[in-house]
């Protein structure tokens, strides 16, 4: 998954379907949930922005996953795209993302989270064994046809 904030597209932070958070000492994985209704990230990636400006100062909590940590939500737009580090979706704009506090006590959380938000935005097929492919306006007709050719 890629975020960046509207109003500054050049400042770019990846994360990976699992990717290490050395301030917690926690192995991140990111997951599709349909279920959450909320898009969450791990605090660190967060520093991988050149600057940290665009997010709420004043914590919230939500139930379910996660309900005894702080959450921080954007104060301003920002943008989310998924994909495979090669393949990407178009950018969709979002001001429901969302990161988990700094220091997570215990190992209370150990994924983010892209919730039914963001998934009800992209149109996503899913043949068993593979990954996801995301579907998008521009690329929809060349998925679909590598979908053909290669099953």
């Amino acid at each position: 998954m890629r975020i960046r904030k509207k109003v500054d597209r050049n400042d770019i932070a990846i994360i990976k379907n699992v990717e290490r958070d050395d301030m917690n000492n926690i192995d991140f994985r990111l997951i599709l949930d349909s279920g959450a209704e909320i898009t969450v990230i791990p605090f660190f990636i967060r520093t991988k922005m050149t600057y940290d400006y665009g997010w709420n100062t004043i914590p919230t909590r939500f139930n379910g996953y996660g309900s005894n940590l702080d959450i921080f939500k954007v104060s301003i737009p920002w943008e989310i795209s998924l994909g495979d580090g090669s393949n990407w979706t178009e950018w969709i704009e979002t001001r429901e993302l969302y990161c988990w506090q700094y220091k997570i006590p215990n190992n209370a959380v150990d994924c983010g989270l892209v919730g039914f938000d963001i998934l009800n935005a992209l149109y996503q097929i899913k043949i068993p064994g593979r990954p996801y492919i995301f579907v998008t306006q521009h690329d929809g007709m060349n998925q679909l046809q590598q979908i053909y050719n290669n099953h």
